[in-house]
């Protein structure tokens, strides 16, 4: 049906939103999802009263167990304005998270036995569960090693990982 479409589309250009690997990728997807969006509610708003309510009840208050009446398109536009606002913070985050297992390998390789939290304050503008998660596919592809020390890590490169 028409409605199942419009759905989709909204659950699909939504759930790629904040998933792309560069700021003006996720703008760009952030103002699909907003056009899917609208573009059912136009939809909605044009066929019937009944069409108003349905869309109104179903998109524009919604409710969960955090928050009782909530626009479903709220936290896309919220996090549009956000990479809008802080647009070139984001863009160097988003440079920095393409190249993070580079970065990483070479600080790792200029200081063999680093602490794993002394690499956060190496790379402030990417979030510590970003360089954490990228240390850890490292380790599972065999390219780092990782020991528990204290309450960090220490971090070596793997044998035959010269940088």
């Amino acid at each position: 049906s028409a409605i199942q479409k419009y759905e989709d589309d909204i659950y699909s250009e939504t759930a790629k939103v904040g998933t792309l690997n560069s700021v003006d990728d996720n703008i760009e997807q952030c103002h699909k999802a907003i056009a899917a969006f609208e573009a059912f509610r136009n939809y909605c708003y044009k066929k019937s009263k009944g069409g108003q309510i349905y869309f109104d009840d179903m998109w524009e208050h919604c409710h969960n167990s955090k928050n009782h009446c909530f626009s479903y398109i709220q936290s896309t536009k919220d996090y549009l304005n956000e990479l809008t606002e802080n647009y070139d913070a984001y863009k160097v985050r988003f440079e920095k998270e393409s190249q993070l297992d580079k970065i990483l390998l070479d600080i790792i390789s200029n200081d063999n036995g680093i602490s794993q939290h002394k690499l956060y304050p190496l790379i402030p503008e990417v979030p510590q569960a970003s360089i954490r998660k990228a240390v850890d596919e490292l380790v599972k592809a065999g390219k780092v090693i990782k020991e528990k020390k204290g309450s960090s890590y220490t971090l070596w490169l793997a044998e035959g990982e010269a940088n």
